[in-house]
């Protein structure tokens, strides 16, 4: 079996942090097991020198940047990427999101200190490094914020929830040809049982790559069809335990064929065979994010609260460069700039109130107020505007009822609306993120 050669992969475990209650050792065991199905002799082809390891004390924030900029030294455009993460994340205590590092520092109330784990932000500008056009990143993570008494069913436990919407909307905007794989759906948990080896997500996925029930598509495993088996997989096994775990596939629209790796025993001729599909499966968790919304954040685009008390938007289209309002560059006083009407709105909730919620009341307070900032927006579709007004006002109605799972529902409907409102609406954008912000304390609370 010859290798496939353009392979490269960075997989983290971290299972054993500084504060003994975030402890989850079968992140490494998922992160162990990936490494061997990509590198074992006749599975999936990876060359054993492009598959970076980094468990517990090797995992910690500066390994993984360091990892990561390897990567970008070392892929090029035509290159497949798989960046994996099993662990643990949560908010910082700046009110950014953090995926937790070995020598992540965390604070009383569960957060994560600034600076010690790697900033959701800082990950960002690593991923825009990275030239492959074909880069999938696979998330075993929580991202729920309280982590004490893990979610059980029976003798099961959860890493929580992964990242919101928003989040993996920003990491399709890093280039061309990004996808994502997260465990569950932002509002479900990732399950695993404490004897096993490793994790249901994980399981699948090594499964998966081994060959188990994927199709052999001219010698290769596409992403849809590895998709595919995990969703079905995951699924049937939560489901047969009286929980529900969806497997939620994030790509970016009209990406085409895909080919994650080597099909086991396998020795394809060519890369990219006609057999790859090249659409994604239906009647499963996928989502696909329009272009806009990807041209609305960036691809270096796009930037949005660069600092504090700055807003700078710069929309392709319209030639139009906002820089709000006693901003400074150096020594000169900036206002707006643009070749045409600049439109604002006027938004009441910032991503910093948001992330700093802490109980109940003050949520719903929230919740309300970017309803009626929601209500405001100018330049959007009337019909999605007044989707996401309503989806706002039911997640309020939900969370006075202590209907938690439909808030959350709700929550994460309407932060979709707004974000594929984002192309057109930069404030739309924003709202999305801060409703994003809004979602995560929800399932915390």
């Amino acid at each position: 079996m010859s290798e496939f050669a353009q392979g490269h992969a960075l997989v983290i475990g971290v299972g054993d942090y500084q504060d003994a209650k975030w402890r989850a050792p079968i992140t490494v065991k998922d992160a162990e097991g990936m490494v061997n199905a990509l590198t074992a002799p006749g599975v999936s082809g990876y060359p054993d020198r492009q598959v970076l390891r980094m468990y517990n004390e090797r995992a910690i924030r500066q390994g993984i940047i360091e990892g990561l900029q390897r990567l970008a030294r070392d892929a090029q455009q035509d290159s497949t990427v798989i960046i994996f993460f099993a662990g643990h994340g949560a908010l910082g205590d700046d009110g950014s999101y953090y995926f937790a590092t070995q020598d992540t520092v965390f604070t009383p109330d569960q957060k994560i200190q600034a600076g010690t784990g790697l900033c959701s932000s800082e990950l960002l500008d690593l991923l825009r490094a990275i030239k492959a056009q074909k880069l999938l990143f696979i998330i075993n993570a929580c991202f729920s914020g309280h982590l004490q008494d893990f979610a059980t069913l029976g003798t099961q436990a959860s890493l929580g929830a992964p990242p919101s919407s928003s989040f993996n909307a920003a990491v399709l905007a890093t280039g061309e040809g990004r996808a994502i794989i997260s465990a569950s759906r932002p509002s479900q948990f990732s399950y695993y049982k404490q004897t096993a080896d490793y994790t249901y997500f994980g399981q699948a996925l090594i499964d998966g790559l081994r060959g188990q029930d994927v199709a052999n598509s001219d010698g290769y495993i596409g992403l849809y069809e590895l998709y595919q088996k995990i969703y079905r997989q995951v699924t049937a096994t939560v489901a047969g335990i009286g929980g529900a775990q969806e497997p939620v596939l994030t790509i970016l629209q009209n990406v085409g064929p895909f080919p994650v790796a080597h099909y086991p025993g396998a020795d394809p001729s060519g890369l990219g065979a006609p057999s790859i599909r090249q659409t994604p499966p239906e009647g499963m968790a996928v989502e696909v994010v329009e272009r806009t919304v990807v041209q609305a954040i960036g691809q270096g685009a796009l930037a949005i609260n660069t600092g504090a008390g700055s807003v700078v938007n710069v929309s392709q289209g319209g030639g139009l460069i906002n820089f709000g309002a006693g901003n400074k560059m150096g020594n000169i006083q900036i206002g707006d700039v643009a070749s045409g009407d600049i439109i604002k709105t006027t938004i009441t909730v910032t991503g910093a109130a948001a992330a700093a919620v802490e109980n109940k009341p003050a949520l719903l307070d929230l919740i309300g107020k970017v309803k009626d900032d929601v209500s405001r927006l100018s330049g959007v579709p009337k019909g999605k505007r007044e989707d996401a007004e309503d989806e706002l006002r039911k997640a309020r109605e939900a969370g006075v009822e202590h209907d938690r799972e439909r808030m959350v529902e709700k929550l994460e409907s309407a932060q979709k609306l707004l974000m594929t409102m984002g192309g057109s609406a930069p404030d739309a954008l924003k709202l999305g993120e801060t409703v994003g912000t809004l979602l995560q304390r929800a399932r915390s609370l």
